[in-house]
C-alpha cells in the first residue's frame, strides 16, 4: 500500500517506505516502524544506489537497537558505513550536497546502538556530531535545494529535531536532566514554530519533555506534558500498538499518583493497558511488569489483580540477575507487598526479609532510565508495605525475630540512606578537581551505566 502510495505521488517505493517509517516512529509504533524500514531498505538494494542502501541500513539498525536486537544492529551499521565508504558513491553528483545528511543518518544510527549497549559518552559524540551535520545542512538549505529539488523543507526540519531530541535522551539516559530539559525545550519550541500545536512532532516531543519531569520530581509538569500529547494521539485517533500512548498513560498515572489522585491514576493505567489489548507479551512487557505501575495497583487495593505479573516479574528478574541483584530484590519486595495486601501473611514476611536488606544497600542500587524518583517511589512503597506487616505482628513472632525492633530497624536505614544519598550528590556537585580522580569517576559512572544498560535489556527477556 506504501508502495502504491509513493508511486501515485511520484515518491517511489523507497521514499514512501521511508515516509511511512518515520510516521510509525512518531506515534510509538517502533514494530511497525522496523518493518516499513525493512521495506525501505529492500527497494533501495533494488535500486542498486549506494547512498540510499546507506540510509537504509542505518534507519533499519537504528530500530534493530531499539528493539533490543543489538548483533543486527551492529551490522547494519556497518553495512551502512560500507555502502557509504563505496568510492563510486562518492564520485557521484549527489554525494557532495548529500555528504552531510548522510553522515547525520549514520551517526544517529551509532547513537542509537550505542544507547542500548548503555556507551553513553560515545552516544553522545554520535547525537552531538549528526546535530552539528543537521545545523550546517539547516544553514545551508537553500543551496542543497538547488542540488537537490525534492529535498522538502519539512524533511530538514523533521531531521534537525530527530537530532536534537536524540541528545536530550542521550543527557537523560546519563542523569544529567537540566541539560537534557533544555534540548527538549528547544527542539519543542522549533516544532511549534515549524508543524503547529498538533503535529505529532510536538506530541513526541511532549511525551519526552514529560518523562524528564518526572525524573526531576516536577510532577504537576510532567502530567501536564503527557496530558498535551495523549490528546493529540487522541485527535488523530491512534491508540493500539502504541509505545507513545502506553508512554503518555503510564506518565499521566504516576503524576496523578503523587498528587493524590489515585482515581486518575488508575484510569490511565487501564488505558495504558488498553493500548496492547490484542498483543499480551507486549502489554505485560511495557506496563503490566513496570514497578510503578505494579505498587499504583496494590495502593488502589487492586493487588489481587496484578498477583501473576508481580510474580512473573520476579521469576524473571531471578533467573536473569540472580538472587542478590537489586532488581531482584525490588521485584521481590513488591510481590511482597502484594501478598501482605491479600492476607497471604507468612509468604509476605519471607519475601520482605529476604529482598529488604538488599534494598537497603545502596553500592546494589541500579540505573533506569527515569532516574531516581520512580525507583526511590517504588522503594519507598515496599519499606512501608513492610513497616504496615511488622505492625500487625505479634511480639513474640518466634524464632528470635521482634517485629518492632525490626521496624524502627528499617525506618532508620531508609533514613539513613535518604542523608548518604543527598551528601553523595553534595560531592557530586562540588566537583573533583584532580583530572585523573575525575578521570576515574567518569570511568565508573558509565561503567555502571552500560551494566544498567544491559541488565534492562534483559528485563526484556
Amino acid at each position: 500500500e506504501a508502495a502504491r502510495i509513493g508511486e501515485a505521488n511520484r515518491l517511489g517505493p523507497e521514499r514512501a517506505f521511508q515516509e511511512l517509517a518515520a510516521a510509525e516512529s512518531f506515534v510509538g509504533n517502533v514494530r511497525n516502524a522496523h518493518a516499513a524500514a525493512t521495506k525501505r531498505l529492500q527497494a533501495a538494494r533494488a535500486s542498486g544506489r549506494m547512498g540510499s542502501i546507506s540510509a537504509g541500513e542505518a534507519s533499519l539498525a537504528a530500530r534493530e537497537a531499539q528493539l533490543g536486537d543489538l548483533g543486527a544492529a551492529e551490522r547494519g551499521l556497518a553495512a551502512a558505513r560500507r555502502a557509504f565508504a563505496d568510492p563510486g558513491y562518492q564520485r557521484s553528483a549527489f554525494y557532495p550536497p548529500l555528504r552531510r545528511t548522510q553522515e547525520a543518518l549514520l551517526l544517529r544510527a551509532e547513537a542509537e546502538v550505542r544507547m542500548a549497549e548503555g556507551r553513553y559518552a560515545d552516544a553522545e559524540r554520535a547525537a552531538r556530531a549528526a546535530l552539528q551535520n543537521e545545523q550546517w545542512n539547516a544553514a545551508n538549505k537553500q543551496a542543497i535545494k538547488a542540488l537537490v529539488p525534492d529535498m522538502s523543507d519539512d524533511l530538514q526540519d523533521t531531521q534537525i529535531l530527530v537530532s536534537q531530541a536524540q541528545l536530550g535522551t542521550v543527557l537523560q539516559r546519563q542523569g544529567r536532566l537540566v541539560e537534557a530539559e533544555a534540548e527538549y525545550r528547544q527542539a519543542l519550541v522549533a516544532a511549534l514554530r515549524s508543524f503547529g500545536r498538533d503535529s505529532l512532532r510536538v506530541a513526541a516531543l511532549a511525551l519526552r519533555l514529560s518523562r524528564t519531569m518526572l525524573a526531576q520530581r516536577r510532577f504537576a509538569e510532567a502530567r501536564q506534558l503527557a496530558d498535551v500529547a495523549l490528546a493529540t494521539y487522541e485527535r488523530y485517533g491512534i491508540s493500539k500498538g502504541s509505545r507513545f500512548v502506553a508512554t503518555g498513560n503510564f506518565l499521566a498515572a504516576v503524576a496523578a499518583r503523587e498528587a493524590g489522585d489515585p482515581v486518575s491514576a488508575d484510569a490511565a493505567i487501564e488505558r495504558a493497558l488498553a493500548v496492547f489489548a490484542d498483543d499480551p507479551d507486549e502489554r505485560y512487557l511495557r506496563v503490566e511488569s513496570q514497578p510503578s505501575v505494579l505498587v499504583s495497583r496494590i495502593a488502589s487495593g487492586q493487588a489481587s489483580s496484578i498477583m501473576a505479573s508481580a510474580e512473573r516479574l520476579a521469576a524473571v528478574r531471578t533467573r536473569n540477575f540472580g538472587e542478590r541483584h537489586y532488581q531482584t530484590a525490588q521485584a521481590r519486595g513488591i510481590l511482597a507487598a502484594a501478598q501482605a495486601a491479600t492476607g497471604r501473611r507468612e509468604d509476605a514476611l519471607a519475601g520482605f526479609r529476604a529482598s529488604v536488606p538488599i534494598l537497603l544497600q545502596a553500592s546494589r542500587q541500579s540505573e533506569d532510565e527515569d532516574g531516581s524518583a520512580l525507583r526511590e517511589r517504588v522503594q519507598r512503597f515496599v519499606l512501608e508495605s513492610y513497616i504496615v506487616l511488622l505492625s500487625t505482628l505479634p511480639a513474640a513472632a518466634g524464632g528470635g525475630f521482634d517485629p518492632a525492633a525490626e521496624a524502627f530497624r528499617v525506618a532508620d536505614a531508609a533514613r539513613a540512606q535518604g542523608v548518604q544519598r543527598a551528601l553523595a550528590e553534595s560531592a557530586a556537585r562540588s566537583g573533583i578537581r584532580d583530572p585523573n580522580l575525575a578521570a576515574l569517576v567518569r570511568q565508573e559512572q558509565d561503567a555502571r551505566k552500560q551494566i544498567a544498560a544491559q541488565f534492562g535489556l534483559l528485563s526484556n527477556i
